[in-house]
């Protein structure tokens, strides 16, 4: 059972591994009229609600292979197709075409009702014409919802008796909500659910042009100490992945160089010259209005610095990122909202190696991302492989960029095991961009420089 929007990175990454949507929208109609005849063989009239997007593209695929197969069928658009692949079947349906005003009509002729309105694409509660054509169809008796039922987990939903879907349940799929349900394989590639891939960008919204100042997320770094490279470059990866604010604590004997780096970090100087347990409190007064936390780039194995991680991790209780040193101080502390980020060293240095590492992501209670030549990002119940990336990404710095990024995708409200999955797939992607222009040795910070033009080219794909 999946979230909604891991749909649409289903869609997208499966374009990406080599199967077109039109693919897919022919096979979902082939299903959609196998099932029809199957569950309802004495029919005599279909009618189909297509919406304008690709759920209705579905229902006209569907109503033209029922009717080739001797079926009468009416297609009434609730919407003009606006999708090119709905335009496209659209224009194929060659059939009877009704209008809404002959809704009550053509529903009470009907024997099946299709609900092939709105898919997972559409959020909020539906408007019109969609809202009272759904009021005006829950008044049949047998209703068919393709995918997921028009309106889903809204206040107003259509309660269809039966609800065909595709790949895998939709969480807040019940029989109460979608009537009787039966889930369908129509050829997603294996490639697209193993793999990330361009669609992951999909978890990640665009901002809107009226958005404020805060609304991109505010990320706070705790690092430095006998290094001060890794929480700047940290600092650069949360910018450039998108974050709004970047707000830095470290100690005074490395703040002023770290503050030097962007004169847009906002870097606060804890006095002395590492981490301690007096600093806390206001590092968590600092900390009061961001919005996640990447803890460990620079900060040593100094025991005063591991007994002030492990306060800190028990008492933020917003989404983090633990990185580097800090991996050192894992507790039962940890709590879901965390994602760790260690190398092959570390990895085994908690406990874990790469074929345990959703045992580990469930003894933990958190999502991991194990980098490597190809990065594996686990929670407790899933598990994806990322393959971006180059060889020249060994340099020193880049698992910070990525650390950065990371803890941007969380201040932005992605769950820890996404914002694995997307800060890998566009940093892997943001090195073989950097390869491309600069050649074999470029450093860390223009790593980060080219974060922004990889995740334009995963929202172009």
């Amino acid at each position: 059972m999946l979230p909604l929007i891991e749909f649409r990175v289903l869609d997208k990454n499966s374009v990406h591994f080599g199967v077109d949507m039109k693919t897919l929208m022919n096979n979902a109609g082939i299903a959609l009229s196998d099932f029809i005849l199957d569950k309802w063989p004495d029919s005599k009239k279909i009618l189909f609600l297509c919406g304008s997007g690709n759920n209705g593209g579905d229902g006209y695929v569907a109503a033209h292979m029922l009717q080739s197969r001797g079926v009468g069928c009416t297609v009434i658009p609730v919407s003009s197709p606006k999708t090119e692949l709905c335009v496209s079947n659209s224009k194929l349906w060659k059939g009877h075409v009704s209008h809404l005003d002959n809704l009550e009509f053509e529903m009470n002729s009907s024997d099946v009702v299709v609900d092939a309105m709105l898919g997972s694409g559409i959020t909020g509660t539906p408007r019109e014409p969609y809202l009272s054509t759904i009021i005006s169809l829950n008044n049949h008796k047998d209703i068919l919802s393709v995918d997921i039922p028009s309106g889903f987990c809204t206040d107003v939903a259509v309660l269809p008796s039966h609800t065909l879907t595709f790949h895998d349940m939709k969480i807040g799929m019940t029989e109460t909500n979608c009537g009787h349900i039966s889930i369908k394989n129509i050829g997603f590639p294996d490639e697209a659910s193993k793999f990330t891939g361009p669609g992951e960008i999909e978890l990640w919204s665009e901002m809107p042009l009226g958005s404020h100042k805060g609304q991109g997320g505010t990320v706070l770094i705790v690092g430095g100490g006998p290094y001060y490279g890794a929480p700047s470059m940290a600092g650069m990866g949360a910018y450039r992945m998108g974050a709004d604010l970047v707000l830095i604590a470290a100690p005074s004997s490395v703040a002023d160089v770290i503050a030097e780096q962007a004169p847009e970090f906002v870097v606060k100087k804890l006095p002395g010259e590492t981490l301690s347990l007096e600093h806390l409190d206001s590092i968590l007064r600092f900390g009061e209005k961001a919005d996640s936390l990447l803890v460990g780039p620079g900060l040593g194995k100094d025991p005063e610095v591991q007994k002030t991680v492990k306060e800190l991790l028990r008492k933020w209780k917003k989404p983090k990122v633990i990185d580097a040193d800090a991996l050192s101080e894992l507790s039962s502390d940890l709590t879901n909202n965390s994602l760790l980020t260690p190398h092959a060293a570390e990895l085994k240095r908690i406990g874990g190696d790469i074929d345990n590492l959703q045992l580990l992501s469930i003894k933990l209670d958190c999502a991991i991302l194990a980098k490597g030549k190809e990065d594996i990002i686990s929670d407790r119940e899933h598990i994806k492989i990322n393959r971006t990336g180059h060889s020249r990404m060994r340099v020193g710095g880049t698992g910070d960029v990525l650390a950065g990024a990371a803890s941007a995708c969380l201040a932005r409200g992605l769950s820890p095991y996404q914002a694995g999955r997307l800060s890998a797939y566009i940093v892997g992607r943001a090195g073989e961009l950097a390869s491309k222009e600069l050649g074999n040795g470029y450093l860390a910070t223009e790593l980060a420089l080219k974060i922004p033009a990889a995740i334009s080219e995963a929202r172009l794909s």
